[in-house]
């Protein structure tokens, strides 16, 4: 029971016991805005004893939306460039097969290309580079790989946003200072950032 006799909002219908089995199912809902957790409280009897177990019961959606949210460059050099970014799930390295980006060279697993603009970017004029992936994940790390010339033009201040719906952001990670990870050696990855 919750406050007021409520089903919690994570749930879309009223659990179920199967008296044979002991099988209790959670029918989760299917609406982000729910994204939560609750404790279930689970009783068993057998007639004679009762047994009691709290569980820990929470909902959870992949993102299918990133981004990188630069507002700061390592040096003064007039551009930015990033070579590579990789994300890691709980099943490994994300392939970044038929996903989208407006810097589609940071996603393409080739050193030999960057992604580049031509932007000193700042808090008030932040360069935005998007990545859509063809799945939704959840991010547990990620992974940044220098591009080939010019330190000064690397990331330096940035957040990696997520989203569900690509309109509302939700920030995952944040660095600032380059996190002292983000190599000046060049076509060379730095450590993992892990969320």
């Amino acid at each position: 029971n919750t406050s007021g006799n409520t089903r919690p909002s994570q749930l879309s219908a009223d659990t179920t016991i199967n008296q044979s089995t002991g099988v209790y199912t959670f029918t989760p809902s299917t609406s982000t805005s729910n994204v939560g957790s609750f404790n279930a409280r689970l009783t068993a009897s057998d007639g004679n004893r009762v047994t009691v177990r709290t569980v820990p019961i929470e909902l959870v959606f992949g993102y299918q939306y990133f981004r990188l949210y630069i507002t700061a460059k390592r040096g003064s050099d007039s551009h930015l460039q990033l070579g590579e970014i990789e994300f890691t799930d709980e099943n490994g390295v994300v392939s970044f097969s038929g996903a989208t980006s407006n810097q589609g060279a940071m996603i393409d697993s080739n050193f030999a290309t960057k992604a580049f603009q031509t932007i000193t970017p700042t808090t008030s004029n932040p360069a935005i580079w998007t990545i859509t992936l063809a799945s939704p994940i959840t991010l547990v790390s990620y992974r940044m790989g220098t591009a080939d010339d010019h330190s000064a033009r690397d990331p330096w201040n940035w957040e990696i946003q997520a989203s569900y719906d690509n309109s509302t952001w939700t920030t995952l990670h944040t660095v600032t200072a380059g996190g002292g990870q983000l190599p000046t050696n060049r076509q060379t990855w730095s450590p993992a950032y892990t969320l």
